[in-house]
């Protein structure tokens, strides 16, 4: 709602990305719903007034913690949705706070009512309904037993302590559809809001006038939502959500229209083998041997980055050979496609020829029944008769410009650059390769940062930032790879260099 959990979620399928700003705090989640029934949360929170021992500045205090919401929908009319949520169930707990509420919609009207506990109580709680269950559910510890250096689950928190009652309504407007108008009644104490306990100088911000929170939201499409509100009776509140569903395909299937070219149409195998060479590589599938038997099976290998997906680069790949079989007057029975990546054979994929030519009217169900996949042979390949000639070493080389990033400094939440990337690979055989990663600087604001991350924690990861303003240019990545395959569906590889930047 406005500061207040709804047994509502975002519809199956959605990445949200959520910003509130008021004057005492940032406050950004990162919001995925895989589910109907599971909403979970990652956040950073920035609040206006704590100081962070880092630079000792107020307002460069920075945590960062999970959520996560179980909802029950129900299939009875009368019965509202119920959830189960936790809100920074691990680490600092700063924000820790469970709850379990009932949502029900009437018409033009949404209504909720529910119970928390910690950071949502306040003066006015009541006892714990689950001491019933057990007494140990009477004492909320003020620190969790499990707290360590941060970053491990406060379960000896969970719904733990007194609980406090919450509630709000929402009414959509009839003739501004996108318009809603949202009420709620908050009971959080603002001055422990994300504090352990009331310190001196906060009530400047955290002063609250009023348990009641007014707001109003605007969707503006499909995607956005902006919200206004006024909360705690003297605080204006800003949010906006940025949601994607990915519930709908969101690109097609692209059409194959491949660019055939016949140079030579006599009827030899040489020449075939020639013409299907060029056709292939022309179309992005990269053919490395080919071998037509007397029997009409054909076996093709290849090797191809622009089509990932293997059954479409081998029907594309049978597809141009019937093509190139008929121009050149070759009878071909079935067409086996082998895809190769650094010598090894990855797999064996059977067509039916016939299958392929344009007017055919087989039901796609007989031709999948009748196409045959597997994990190839061991160099099979190698013994095919036509075999072109690869002079090695091969390099492939690209620039680039790349974005450098670094979010969650509590000094500054984003630091970021731009660098000049070059990105090559050189084979020096089909199994031997180098890859290198090269960044020249162009630009950042990694220089402005401090070195310490200010942490008790082992200084692992969180002395990045030291080194991303070392040397303008640097090797991101060397790595040798050998690869190979001693057995049928056994894959090795050795690997040795600087395998990240970090």
């Amino acid at each position: 709602m406005i500061q207040l959990p709804t047994a509502e979620s975002k519809p199956e399928g959605t990445v949200s990305l959520i910003l509130n700003r008021n004057e005492i705090w940032k406050y950004g989640t990162l919001s995925v719903s895989p589910f109907d029934w599971l909403e979970a949360g990652y956040f950073y929170y920035r609040p206006s007034d704590l100081i962070w021992s880092g630079n000792n500045t107020k307002g460069h205090y920075l945590d960062k913690g999970f959520n996560i919401k179980f909802i029950y929908r129900s299939k009875k009319h009368l019965m509202p949705d119920i959830a189960l949520g936790l809100d920074d169930f691990a680490g600092t707990g700063l924000f820790t706070r469970e709850y379990i509420v009932a949502t029900k919609k009437l018409k033009s009207y949404k209504l909720s009512f529910g119970i928390g506990w910690g950071k949502y109580v306040d003066d006015h709680d009541f006892n714990n309904p689950f001491s019933y269950i057990s007494e140990t559910f009477d004492y909320r510890p003020l620190e969790s037993d499990n707290y360590n250096v941060g970053g491990s689950l406060a379960y000896d928190k969970w719904f733990r302590g007194d609980v406090t009652v919450f509630g709000g309504l929402e009414y959509h407007f009839k003739k501004l559809k996108n318009l809603r108008l949202k009420l709620e009644y908050d009971p959080i104490n603002y001055n422990k809001f994300s504090v352990d306990d009331y310190l001196p100088g906060y009530n400047l911000l955290r002063k609250k006038n009023s348990n009641i929170n007014v707001g109003l939201s605007y969707q503006a499409n499909n995607n956005s939502v902006f919200d206004i509100s006024f909360i705690k009776g003297n605080t204006l509140n800003f949010t906006f959500t940025y949601g994607i569903t990915f519930n709908k395909i969101l690109s097609k299937k692209p059409t194959f229209k491949p660019n055939l070219d016949i140079k030579d149409n006599n009827d030899s195998k040489d020449t075939f083998y020639l013409n299907l060479l060029n056709n292939l590589n022309n179309n992005k599938l990269l053919m490395q041997t080919a071998d037509l038997d007397d029997a009409g099976n054909l076996d093709i290998s290849i090797s191809t980055s622009e089509h990932r997906n293997a059954i479409r680069s081998s029907s594309y790949t049978a597809y141009i050979a019937k093509e190139v079989s008929n121009l050149n007057n070759q009878s071909i029975k079935t067409i086996n496609v082998k895809h190769i990546n650094a010598g090894v054979e990855l797999n064996n994929i059977t067509y039916v020829a016939k299958y392929f030519n344009d007017d055919n009217n087989i039901p796609i169900e007989i031709k999948i029944k009748n196409t045959d996949l597997n994990s190839g042979d061991v160099n099979q390949y190698k013994k095919h008769q036509f075999k072109p000639i690869v002079k090695f070493p091969v390099v492939f080389s690209s620039f680039s410009p790349a974005i450098v990033s670094h979010i969650g400094n509590p000094e500054k939440f984003y630091f970021g650059g731009i660098n000049l990337q070059n990105i090559s690979e050189i084979q020096f055989s089909r199994n031997l390769l180098l890859s290198t990663e090269i960044n020249l600087r162009l630009y950042d604001t990694f220089q402005d940062t401090i070195a310490g991350p200010a942490s008790d924690m082992q200084h692992v990861r969180t002395d990045i930032v030291q080194y991303l303003k070392e040397d303008d240019i640097h090797i991101s990545r060397m790595q040798l790879d050998y690869i190979w395959s001693p057995y049928k569906d056994f894959y090795t590889k050795i690997v040795g260099g600087i395998l990240e930047p970090m």
